[in-house]
């Protein structure tokens, strides 16, 4: 995480958040500044303040998630045997 001065420079840096179970792939941020991305075993909200990321576990390992539907609020997650949705609470994701 890092600071931004009014001209958009960084400065400082440190990790907020490390996902441990296998590589962290692809990500989106949601109306409340939470980044979700997903690893092996989970998808993952990653908070902004650097409390412990939430988790969405799935009973495999993850293959790939998407959102979906109009609000933008609802994750898609497919593993080696099927695939499963979830609806998440908040504001919904913002567009890439």
């Amino acid at each position: 995480m890092f600071d931004c001065d009014t001209n958009g420079r960084l400065s400082g840096g440190k990790v907020n958040n490390v996902i441990n179970s296998g590589c962290a792939d692809s990500f989106r941020l949601d109306s409340d500044g939470n980044i979700w991305s997903f690893a092996t075993d989970a998808v993952y909200c990653i908070i902004p303040n650097g409390d412990p990321p939430g988790k969405i576990l799935v009973p495999e390992l993850v293959g790939n998630a998407c959102l979906g539907r109009c609000a933008r609020h609802q994750f898609f997650i497919t593993d080696p045997t099927g695939a499963c949705s979830v609806i998440v609470t908040g504001g919904g994701f913002q567009r890439p």
